[in-house]
Formats: C-alpha cells, structure tokens, sequence
C-alpha cells in the first residue's frame, strides 16, 4: 500500500526521493544518422611563372540526425605556391560536433538538495534532476586557418610552417548548475528558457513562501560559447650523419586567447595563461612546444623529445572576482623522454627497446586550490607529469 511520508524530517511528500541520495534512472534511446557528402580539388594554375600551382579545394556534407533534425557543414581552400620552395594555405570551414549519446540519453538521477531560493527567501529542500538531453542540437563551430610553408631549395630536408587559427563555438554543450540556473531566470524576471528548467507550485509572478521550487532539472544543454586562437609553428630537418639518418622536428603553440562563456548571464572570461585552481584539473598555458631529435642507422634507432609547459597563472582572472590566489604563478615545466631501440634483421624482425618517460623525474608543481586537497596531490593532472620517472623495456616481433 502506499506510504505518506508527508512531514517525515519535515520534507513534504513531492520533495522526497526514495534514496537519501542519487537516485539513478534507467537509460535508454536511439541515434540514426544519415549522411551523404562531395569533395572537390579544382587546380587552377600549374608551373606557370608566378604560379607554380594554384588550387581551389571544397567540401560538403549534409547529416540527418534522428534526434536534432538536418546540419549543413561545409570547408572551402586555396593552396598557392608563387614558387617551388613557398606555399600559402588558406581554410574557411563550418564544423560540427554532435552530441554523443551519454549527453542525450544518460539516465536521469534524482537527489534532494538544500536551497535557499532566492525568488521567495525561502530556505528548504527540493529534489535536483540530472542527466541527459534527447532534444540537444549539434554544436556549430566556425574555423578560419591561414598559414604559409617554406621549404627552401639552398637546405634541402628543412621546411618550416606557420599557422594561424581561429575557432569560435556557439552552442557548446554543458550543464548549468543550480545556482546558476535560478539566477539566470531571476535575471529574466521569468523570461529566460532556464525558467522551464524550475518546477514551482505557483505562477512566476508570486513571491510568497507557498511558491517554493519543487524541483530544478540541471540537464545538458547548448548553451556555452568557446572562442580560441593562436598560432602553431612547425620546423622539421632531415639529413645524413655518418652512415645514418637524423631527423629533427620543433613544434611551438601561441594560445592568443581561449573565452568561455558557460551560460548567457555567465561573464565571458579568458583562460588563455590561466588555470581556475588544482580542483578543476584543467589550464590554458600561453606556450607550449617540443623540440626532438631522432637517429636511424641500420637497425638502431635513438629518439630524445624535449617538451615545455609554459608559465601558467592560477585563478586572477579578469572578469571572474571569485578566483585570487597568493602565490598565483606556476614557472615554465620541463620534461625529457627518450627511447633507445634496435631491430634485428632476422625472421620476424624482432625488436629491442627501452624508454623513459619524465627521464629526469621532474615533480609536478603544488598548485593553488579553492580548499584542502585531501589525498589528492595539488596539481594540474591534465597538465603535468604525476607518475614520475617511468621506464619501459621490452620485445616487438611480428609473426
């Protein structure tokens, strides 16, 4: 028979879950994609004076979601290389990511949650929904990339590239949390879409105790703004030495600037040279780059990769007042690997080889957090080396 657990701990009966917490539902649905596309290389000109080539290139494709309905994405270039040892690259593309199934059908979990509303100054209780979205729409990004190749014919085996890009996303893919999806309808005085997200017993437009939220739904939803530039620079020679071959390669990044903007009353903020804190796992260092070096001869095989991790500022964020630290600034981070290996050229061409990773065992910085860290170490995982030095040894055969 049915229990009334009206004012049991004094949760009323609409408020209540059946577990004290995360109640998980069941998950279910159904994704059908049809695609169809058409891919064009038009060259223009070829070994003409001034021209040694030019090319016009494009693409398009036409996607048909079950769930969002039909997107258009589409990529338009033009290669130009006035002579051999110079070429200009250039892409306009419209780019799209469709949300993967666990953001459109990830099972609903249901949990109570304590809440002081700010709509009618109440303190209490309401129950929290989270999960998927079947009704989210694909996220629209917008690329524009420009860039130049020099491949000088006085040093063969050395080219050089430089590339600008420029990415801006609209629609990105997120979930609000609860504050902040009842602030944003409070913004709105009721007129925002995050107002249907909010289960009150009462119109929007009464403000007595009575009107207390019964629930808020924190699905995903299109609702974030990503905007990024840079540039990317790539040197890369190849050359004899002795009896065997060396190849070096450099690649550096330049983050310009990464803003985010998590919903529409959220500040637009830039991460670029920032991280929030060690909590959130995540930085944007302005400077990033490689530099190795690899040597062949006969069966041997000797491979060194220095990378960089630049300078990173933790929280001081401009539009973002919440996040300031004392010791905010995190120095550039060095690592070395390398890897020593040779191939036997018998049966099966087995294969010897040792590599170390983080060779020098460089510890990762101690980063700033909002509170204690507990038993995790304070640090960027997604950014810095945790294990240490590691070191691998073993046999490749084919058979």
């Amino acid at each position: 028979m049915p229990i009334d657990f009206t004012g049991l701990r004094g949760i009323p009966a609409n408020r209540m879950t059946r577990f004290n917490n995360t109640n998980v539902g069941s998950a279910f649905g159904k994704l059908n994609v049809k695609e169809v596309f058409a891919e064009a290389q038009v060259p223009i000109f070829k070994g003409q004076p001034l021209a040694e080539e030019l090319s016009l290139n494009g693409a398009f494709r036409l996607t048909d979601y079950s769930t969002s309905g039909s997107v258009k994405t589409w990529k338009v270039g033009a290669v130009y290389k006035p002579i051999e040892d110079v070429m200009f690259r250039v892409t306009r593309s419209r780019d799209i990511r469709a949300p993967s199934l666990f953001e459109l059908f990830a099972g609903v979990q249901t949990a109570p949650v304590n809440f002081n509303d700010p709509h009618t100054g109440q303190p209490g209780s309401i129950r929290q929904f989270s999960g998927g979205n079947p009704n989210l729409d694909p996220e629209t990004g917008d690329t524009f990339a420009a860039g130049v190749v020099l491949s000088p014919s006085f040093l063969p085996g050395f080219d050089v590239s430089v590339d600008y890009y420029d990415l801006k996303i609209k629609g990105a893919i997120a979930t609000q949390g609860l504050n902040d999806v009842v602030n944003e309808c409070e913004t709105s005085n009721g007129t925002s879409p995050t107002c249907a997200l909010i289960e009150r017993p009462l119109p929007f437009s009464d403000r007595s105790p009575a009107n207390y939220p019964i629930s808020v739904s924190l699905i995903t939803q299109n609702i974030s703004f990503l905007r990024t530039s840079g540039l990317d620079i790539t040197m890369s020679y190849r050359t004899k030495l002795g009896d065997g071959e060396l190849a070096l390669r450099a690649f550096a990044n330049y983050l310009d600037r990464y803003k985010s903007q998590t919903n529409s009353i959220a500040p637009v903020i830039d991460y670029a040279g920032h991280g929030v804190n060690s909590q959130t796992g995540y930085a944007y260092p302005k400077f990033r780059g490689t530099l190795s070096a690899n040597y062949t001869n006969g069966g041997l095989t000797l491979f060194v990769q220095e990378s960089m991790i630049g300078k990173v500022t933790i929280g001081n964020l401009k539009n973002d007042p919440t996040s300031f630290y004392a010791v905010p600034a995190i120095k550039p981070v060095f690592y070395t690997d390398a890897t020593a290996s040779y191939k036997f050229d018998v049966r099966g061409e087995p294969e010897l080889f040792v590599t170390a990773t983080n060779l020098f065992d460089r510890k990762p910085p101690l980063v700033a957090a909002a509170a204690a860290p507990g038993l995790l170490y304070p640090t960027l995982f997604t950014l810095y080396n945790v294990a240490g030095r590691t070191l691998t040894a073993g046999v490749r055969f084919k058979f």
